[in-house]
């Protein structure tokens, strides 16, 4: 499961339960390989980022 929410749009049209969305991550492989890649610093592109124990794409929570 990938879950998109624009930062500026969950900041302030909806609440976000962002323990939940850390949860969900841990489920995801993809998410998990994305983010030991960006805490290790061997990301091919800064594509991926970490913010808050949050993987963050593109502006968005990931």
């Amino acid at each position: 499961m990938h879950i998109f929410a624009p930062t500026v749009w969950a900041c302030t049209a909806a609440t976000v339960d962002l323990e939940a969305v850390r949860r969900a991550l841990q489920d995801d492989s993809f998410a998990q390989a994305k983010m030991a890649e960006a805490h290790r610093g061997t990301a091919a592109t800064d594509e991926f980022q970490l913010r808050d124990g949050l993987l963050i794409r593109k502006g968005a929570i990931y």
